[in-house]
């Protein structure tokens, strides 16, 4: 794994977070560091406080739907039937 200017910045979300190696892996091969933030909305003023930060965590746009295998075009539907399947593939 090459060394960037986050070097710093994924170990530190990876501790605070409890991440896998797997995991860790994923969130730089996804480039994490550049959605973090990037979606605007009104958390702070609906959600002041220490809430604020784990909201921007849940929240964070764009989600990364790659496990499901879908192109980028793939319609709601598609996206909410791959969901479907992978989660029952998974409680099976």
């Amino acid at each position: 794994m090459a060394t960037t200017n986050y070097g710093r910045w994924y170990p530190s979300r990876a501790v605070q977070n409890g991440w896998s190696v797997a995991v860790l892996e994923h969130q730089i091969i996804t480039a994490l560091h550049t959605r973090v933030g990037a979606t605007p909305n009104n958390l702070e003023a609906r959600l002041p406080g220490a809430g604020t930060d784990l909201a921007h965590e849940i929240a964070k746009d764009p989600l990364v739907l790659d496990f499901l295998g879908l192109s980028e075009e793939a319609q709601e539907a598609t996206i909410e039937e791959a969901m479907t399947l992978r989660l029952s593939q998974t409680l099976a």
